[in-house]
């Protein structure tokens, strides 16, 4: 803050010596005077334009490094702007009529065409370098919360061009990685059995309404469709072997669009039909984390928002985060709305649950308020809710976190890269378990699934 408030107090200066000088020159000296002030009114317009972008984005979550401008946005405005600032300086200063209608005409050009550039050069940029829009930063931002652990392996979703969307499989024992999904298809939704054995992922063809619920033996890659439906299918998890939990909602059309969001429970086990557990219909359900007694799972609905706090004072919690009694064996989740309570664990804004196997912690993503942008850092509280470890960001996201025994991994989204580190909850250690560069993700090979007869 030090450091930005001298350089502008710098070209504020600028900025008025070049305004003195022309007053002093203007008679005497006058295209040296005309040069001088339109010097400083480049200085004025290139920080004024790089500064009211940052003003305006700075409401946003990250600000403008969640598009990738700033790689090129700074520059552009720069740009952009120091030439509106000079062609302003020439025109106010200009004696002829016809040159101020010339430099009018150019002024007008470009405070148009400057954002232009801004939003149309990253398109041209993805073409040059064959990368599509699809496999941006902010597909990267999204998908990012997809992610699944277990002590031999770790998989996250990536974006690939054309929509389509895979999973990155990663060894830990040889930190090798391979890619799983094809061409026209989106891959999303891992989860690991508890002893690490089994893949659980959601497949669906693009432009496609039909969704498959697909379980794999890794150790064969042989697979096989556990559901395929025309509903939704989120967050699935093996409860106990070939029985999985997860959360659907049917496709509900309205006048203005189509959307899933009358979202339950259900459970199927493999070779029969599944079952609805619950009658809540949540606008979103997902994070789904069982332990022997109880799940913790996501939640987006209005319905569940608590009348006596306004979402617009910073100063109270948010959680998104919600618990239900489970009994693996009934055939019923006893939860309405009424009775649905978020979870506080800490202040400030909490979502992405994850609880461990023992259900002794918990670990999810917290914003504070207050603050800027949201930047959502990693919270770890124990069963008497208190603090046990704070992950903070260094990145851009993280992932949801996954417990494996006794570590919680997640997942960090930088600029160019995707790194995955393990927090040991035994001795209080962060290792590193992987890392890849963007440009490196096109090299991986991909696994090759062998698809079982149902």
């Amino acid at each position: 803050m030090i450091h930005n408030a001298q350089l502008l107090s710098l070209v504020a200066l600028l900025v008025a010596l070049s305004a003195l000088g022309y007053y002093r020159l203007r008679n005497t000296a006058p295209v040296v005077a005309r040069n001088l002030l339109s010097a400083g009114g480049f200085l004025a317009g290139s920080f004024f334009a790089v500064t009211m972008l940052w003003q305006v984005t700075i409401a946003f979550r990250h600000g403008w490094n969640l598009f990738g401008l700033s790689v090129w946005g700074a520059p552009v405005l720069f740009v952009g702007g120091g030439i509106a600032g000079c062609l302003a300086v020439l025109w106010w200063t200009a004696v002829s009529p016809a040159k101020r209608r010339v430099l009018k005409i150019a002024l007008v050009s470009t405070l148009l065409l400057t954002p232009a550039v801004l939003f149309i050069l990253p398109i041209v940029l993805q073409f040059v370098i064959g990368r599509s829009p699809s496999d941006s930063i902010h597909d990267r931002s999204i998908a990012i919360t997809d992610f699944a652990a277990s002590a031999k392996s770790a998989v996250f979703r990536i974006p690939m061009r054309d929509n389509a969307v895979a999973l990155v499989f990663v060894d830990r024992v040889t930190r090798q990685a391979r890619l799983i999904g094809e061409n026209g298809y989106r891959v999303y939704g891992p989860s690991f059995s508890r002893d690490g054995e089994r893949l659980l992922f959601v497949r669906s063809k693009n432009e496609s309404q039909r969704h498959e619920l697909i379980s794999c033996i890794i150790n064969t890659w042989q697979c096989r469709p556990v559901l395929q439906t025309d509903n939704d299918v989120v967050s699935p998890v093996e409860i106990k072997k070939d029985t999985i939990l997860y959360a659907s909602s049917p496709l509900i059309v309205l006048p203005d669009r189509k959307r899933y969001s009358r979202h339950d429970f259900y459970s199927i086990v493999v070779g029969s039909d599944p079952v609805r557990l619950s009658d809540i219909e949540l606008l979103g359900l997902h994070s789904i984390s069982p332990a022997d007694d109880r799940i913790l799972f996501g939640a987006v609905d209005l319905r569940l928002a608590n009348p006596s706090v306004s979402r617009s004072d910073n100063k109270l919690p948010h959680s998104e985060i919600f618990e239900v009694a489970f009994d693996r064996n009934a055939p019923h989740i006893n939860a309405s709305i009424p009775a649905l309570n978020p979870r506080v664990y800490v202040g400030g804004y909490s979502v992405f649950p994850s609880l461990s196997e023992d259900g002794r912690l918990v670990a999810f993503l917290n914003a504070e308020f207050g603050k800027g942008p949201y930047r959502f850092n990693l919270i770890v509280v124990d069963g008497a809710e208190r603090l046990k470890k704070r992950i903070d960001l260094e990145g851009l996201e993280f992932s949801r976190p996954a417990f494996a025994g006794h570590e919680m991994l997640y997942n960090e989204l930088f600029n160019d890269r995707y790194r995955v580190r393990a927090w040991n909850a035994s001795e209080d250690s962060v290792d590193e378990v992987f890392q890849i560069e963007f440009s490196k993700l096109k090299e991986l090979d991909r696994v090759k699934l062998l698809f079982l007869s149902p």
